[in-house]
């Protein structure tokens, strides 16, 4: 290995310490890159508490869709991919949490990151039947809602703020409970 230049900020560093900072810079460029984004195996949860960024992104009917539109009601935006296979492993768990809360204030919101759009989500989303709306993700709303691995989703009250981030795969029952409590909420 040929060492770094002598005037370079590189030169003091051990290599386990440039290997992770090329990791960093790797991670960070993923945001621009929607099909670099890792697929999350592993389930995590946090409460965010603060407002959701303001989007508009375009649906599958070409119409736009904001969380503006949806204020007064419980919104699970949902960032996943055809591709990302712990999305597809969720989907019948989404689709029984979407029927058993039909009638409530509730809408179930998805962000697809595929680069392809329509035409690899059409098609997917009418094999699965899937029920509920779907738009596409930009790089600003990637970058806004800090979406580092799919899926990723994020529990919005009445008021727009988000209330749950989840990582990963979501136990449907805790899914359910946590938008069943804010549900019950005044808003």
């Amino acid at each position: 290995m040929q060492a770094a230049p002598s005037g370079s900020a590189y030169a003091t560093m051990k290599p386990s310490s440039i290997a992770l900072y090329a990791l960093g810079a790797i991670l960070s460029s993923a945001l621009l890159y929607k099909s670099l984004l890792p697929v999350v195996t592993t389930s995590t949860q946090e409460n965010v508490a603060r407002p959701a960024p303001p989007i508009a992104l375009t649906d599958l009917s070409g119409q736009t869709a904001s969380l503006q539109q949806y204020r007064g009601k419980v919104v699970l935006l949902d960032f996943w991919a055809t591709w990302c296979a712990a999305c597809i492993d969720e989907l019948p768990d989404l689709k029984k949490l979407h029927a058993a809360l039909r009638g409530e204030d509730f809408e179930l919101l998805a962000a697809s990151l595929d680069e392809a759009g329509p035409a690899a989500v059409r098609p997917f989303a009418t094999r699965n039947a899937i029920p509920w709306r779907i738009a596409f993700a930009d790089e600003a709303s990637i970058q806004d809602f800090q979406v580092f691995g799919l899926p990723t989703k994020f529990l919005i009250d009445r008021k727009g703020n988000i209330a749950r981030k989840y990582i990963g795969g979501v136990d449907p029952r805790s899914l359910e409970q946590d938008i069943r409590k804010l549900l019950a909420e005044k808003s």
